[in-house]
């Protein structure tokens, strides 16, 4: 394995845990590990001591993860070697973030938590007549590259070989490098995939813009101005994405068409990685900066409204999987924020996003039986 290759595995491992090391100050203080806990709840020792175990933990799967790269590297070929260091790490972290869970889950059943506390919810009917809306101009970046890209390609495209090295591979006896046939389809795959990424990003924004807004019932007014601040910085967050991935593909575009991708060296590494790891950085600080759904942020504009004793409903039971994955059938809200993360969710229990996803298994399975039937 080589030693750029390895580094950047290292990196990236290091990158994993120290995301998974901010998540569970991302959620809002009254989630935790996935578990909605009463305001009052939220410095409970039970929650404190299951942080400091997640995190010992977290910092253990990282160390595992690297040790597993380190040793095992010189000796396995590149894919499978890069997907048991992933493995292992995903495992660990699985394990970690599922026990804290767990812990917290079962602290709030046994002390019952909301015994006695008055639930409710708040609505800011304001985000439905006047949305916040979305600053489109940033993406001009992305469409300005995809557009030069889609010009030098289309320039390029006579001179280009009969064959195109579009991927390497990484053996323990050298590099293997993967040619197919000189097509517009192979030619322009990563101008079709800028692209098709890029109408995605837009589609998703346009859409959590408009999502539904998880108030904070005691606080209604603060916490509607607190979510349209974090809409902002969502949005400018998913700009920076969509700008990475052009960048990426961009570049890769230009070392497909130059022939260079077989003489890529670590600069040219470098190029393909860096904006991915710098992005992240910055969408993960923005993230513990605002916390989900603007937690973390001053409301502005000088608005106060006197807390309440209210709390939010306890909707544990619509969220599975460690708090995850979020089905409610009575829910007509499709996207929702979701717990363990930055952002939103869908939810599963709607129709439409059933419908959704059994659309996306048949053409998965269409496509595999097209592929073997070809082959």
């Amino acid at each position: 394995m080589t030693g750029p290759i390895l580094g950047g595995t290292l990196a990236a491992i290091a990158l994993v845990t120290a995301i998974m090391w901010m998540v569970p100050v991302i959620d809002r203080d009254t989630i935790w590990f996935g578990v909605r806990v009463p305001g009052d709840r939220a410095d409970d020792p039970a929650i404190v001591a299951a942080l400091r175990r997640y995190r010992r933990h977290v910092a253990g799967s990282g160390a595992l993860a690297a040790v597993t790269a380190v040793a095992l590297g010189p000796w396995m070929p590149f894919g499978f070697w890069l997907a048991l260091t992933g493995g292992v790490l995903a495992a660990a972290l699985i394990v970690a973030y599922g026990y804290a869970h767990r812990t917290v889950r079962f602290a709030k059943v046994r002390g019952d938590w909301y015994a006695g506390k008055r639930a409710g919810v708040a609505v800011d009917t304001t985000l439905r007549t006047e949305p916040e809306p979305v600053p489109w101009w940033a993406a001009l970046p992305s469409l300005a590259i995809i557009g030069a890209v889609a010009v030098i390609g289309v320039v390029s495209y006579p001179s280009l070989p009969d064959e195109l090295v579009v991927a390497v591979n990484y053996r323990p006896d050298g590099l293997e490098y993967v040619t197919v046939e000189t097509t517009v389809l192979s030619a322009f795959g990563p101008v079709m995939i800028q692209a098709a990424v890029t109408a995605l990003l837009l589609l998703v924004l346009w859409v959590t813009m408009r999502a539904r807004a998880e108030l904070d019932p005691a606080r209604p007014r603060r916490s509607g101005l607190r979510h349209r601040r974090f809409l902002r910085i969502w949005s400018y967050s998913l700009f920076a994405v969509m700008l990475a991935q052009n960048l990426v593909l961009a570049t890769v575009a230009m070392l497909i068409w130059t022939g260079s991708l077989r003489d890529a060296g670590p600069v040219m590494i470098a190029l393909v990685v860096l904006p991915v790891v710098a992005v992240s950085g910055l969408v993960w600080a923005a993230a513990l900066r605002s916390g989900q759904g603007g937690w973390r942020l001053r409301s502005g504009g000088g608005e106060r409204d006197e807390p309440t004793d209210v709390v939010p409903p306890d909707d544990d039971r619509h969220w599975r999987v460690g708090g995850l994955v979020y089905v409610n059938r009575e829910d007509p809200s499709v996207l929702v924020q979701k717990r363990g993360g930055f952002g939103w969710t869908v939810n599963f229990g709607h129709r439409s996003v059933l419908l959704g996803v059994a659309a996306v298994g048949v053409i998965a399975v269409a496509t595999v039986v097209t592929a073997l039937s070809v082959g």
